[in-house]
């Protein structure tokens, strides 16, 4: 496992897990450790590998993908990662609820994972090269503005208001970002 990869997992396993009512998790604390040792190594390994399209290092987007990931599957639900839960009526897919993603996204396994993963980079690559069109440093505000066209597909401010997260919810992840990469 990668230097990238392995703080990536502790931040994770350090990070309060999904919750589910007593008695009813899925999964034990074993197997969760080794499927986000899975998500981990993907994190790492496709941000290392991805083109360079955004100007920032490797670290910056696998963190970048570990903020999306959480928020966007509920802090890594097994239920998301396998597929047997998807998001916005059945269209979303994966641990970055990829909004019509096909079926090469769902799993657990290495392949499918990184497969999400790479999904999720792209999505994050369009909507820096859409929103950030003059090419900032890294900042909590700058990622905030990435994560507010991720998340809405349309809207590059950083404070978007949303009915369900709430007011400024992109950049309370650009500044959760900021806290990790760190």
């Amino acid at each position: 496992m990668s230097e990238l990869a392995a703080a990536i997992l502790a931040t994770a396993l350090a990070a309060s897990g999904p919750w589910y009512p007593p008695g009813e998790d899925p999964e034990s604390p074993c197997e969760r450790q080794q499927r986000y040792e899975t998500i981990a190594t993907a994190l790492a390994v496709e941000a290392i590998e991805l083109e360079d399209g955004w100007g920032w290092s490797a670290a910056d987007r696998a963190w970048a993908g570990y903020v999306v990931t959480r928020h966007e599957s509920g802090r890594w639900r097994l239920e998301v990662h396998d597929g047997s839960r998807r998001g916005d009526r059945g269209q979303s897919v994966c641990l970055g609820q990829i909004r019509h993603g096909d079926e090469s996204l769902i799993g657990t396994s290495l392949e499918a994972t990184r497969a999400c993963v790479r999904a999720v980079y792209e999505h994050l690559a369009q909507h820096w090269e859409r929103c950030l069109y003059y090419r900032p440093e890294p900042s909590a505000w700058a990622m905030g503005a990435v994560f507010a066209g991720y998340g809405t597909g349309h809207s590059c401010n950083p404070q978007h208001n949303s009915p369900h997260l709430g007011k400024g919810w992109a950049l309370k992840r650009g500044r959760h970002w900021w806290q990790v990469r760190q």
